[in-house]
């Protein structure tokens, strides 16, 4: 298993503003690739009334800490975390994907989120773009770049 980005946690303002660029709803099942400390999944689940929310983290310490939380939470049935690396994950079911990789890491999973991704899934990217796909929208927002593409047409545009 191998790390596509370090631990860098999104501020929770930017999270929120990734969230709503998304138009995440109550039917939604988002899935966050390299979802660190949980700050997105119990975000959605709270705030945004998600249906489901599905983590994919390599660090045990953080995924145990993300488990704590389920269970005091009393979640279990509404956020699923595992321990696998992101090319491994099953996102047959994600209608909103979150990413704070780096551009390698982007550019790693461009072909699987192609292959993979079923139409209309939303995916936002903090930062990072992925090369030849065209974002929907880009947005600025408190000195940070946000990027929404949806599925196909981030690879269809030409």
């Amino acid at each position: 298993m191998t790390s596509l980005a370090p631990f860098i946690p999104s501020s929770m303002n930017v999270v929120r503003r990734m969230l709503s660029l998304a138009k995440t709803h109550r039917d939604d099942i988002v899935y966050d690739l390299g979802c660190g400390d949980g700050r997105v999944l119990f975000t959605a689940i709270h705030e945004f009334e998600v249906k489901t929310a599905v983590g994919y983290e390599l660090n045990q310490q953080l995924i145990d800490n993300i488990q704590q939380r389920i269970m005091k939470e009393k979640l279990d049935s509404r956020i699923i975390i595992h321990q696998k690396d992101l090319i491994a994950a099953n996102i047959a079911d994600a209608t909103v994907i979150f990413l704070y990789l780096t551009a390698f890491g982007n550019d790693r999973l461009r072909l699987k989120l192609s292959n993979e991704a079923k139409v209309g899934t939303r995916i936002v990217s903090h930062y990072f773009t992925f090369t030849g796909w065209q974002y929907l929208k880009q947005e600025y927002y408190r000195g940070y770049t946000l990027n929404l593409y949806t599925i196909p047409e981030a690879f269809n545009h030409i």
